[in-house]
């Protein structure tokens, strides 16, 4: 077995080094990892690639989550709505996120002229760019979110969740971990080969691990 590392610098407001997965960006202000699946799917097909990555499909239920999702889809200059994890596949017009949470109790109105359940089959709610809802046909093909909570990843712990005591190096350099700002939850190394907490948003160069 052959492994190889590759050193990459990646500079973005929202992307961050030490991200669960490949394409995950960490939002302090949602203190979520989001991931943006720019190739379309119908809403079935996107819970589960969300669910097979250890996360869920995204739905906005806080502000901050929304306005984090609006942004990102502004970043990539996204103009289509994107699925959230909103349905009422099981009790129509009851709306639920998939995490359980009702629609009542959702931060984020709806895009003018909605919901009209259009043809009588939307049962899935998709977020506009500008932070609104609208309901849509499940058998929509759209872009979507994943989603994983932030304590998913702790300090401490490797990419696979696995202790650094026993990943075979846990030296910490002076005073480290010492979590300066209260949002170090991710790790860092210095030149000297000592580890370092670091905030998860604040873009830095990142080593990726490949085995053959």
């Amino acid at each position: 077995m052959i492994k190889f590392l590759c050193v990459i610098l990646f500079a973005g407001a929202h992307y961050a080094a030490g991200a669960p997965n490949s394409g995950y960006v960490y939002s302090r202000e949602a203190d979520a990892w989001l991931r943006l699946h720019m190739v379309p799917a119908r809403w079935s097909d996107a819970g589960m690639r969300c669910l097979l990555e250890g996360g869920v499909l995204a739905s906005p239920t806080t502000n901050a989550l929304a306005q984090v999702m609006a942004a990102i889809m502004d970043d990539h200059k996204l103009t289509r709505s994107v699925f959230t994890g909103i349905n009422s596949i099981l009790v129509r017009e009851n709306f639920t996120s998939l995490e359980g949470v009702p629609l009542s109790s959702i931060p984020v109105g709806w895009a003018a002229g909605q919901p009209d359940n259009d043809n009588a089959d939307e049962d899935c709610v998709a977020l506009t760019g500008a932070a609104k809802l609208e309901d849509v046909s499940c058998e929509s093909v759209l872009p979507y979110f994943c989603k994983k909570a932030s304590k998913r990843i702790n300090c401490g712990d490797g990419e696979h969740g696995d202790p650094l005591s026993e990943a075979g190096f846990n030296e910490w350099s002076l005073n480290e971990p010492n979590n300066a700002t209260g949002y170090e939850t991710c790790g860092s190394i210095f030149a000297s080969g000592l580890l370092n907490d670091a905030q998860c948003d604040e873009p830095r160069a990142f080593m990726c691990e490949f085995t053959l």
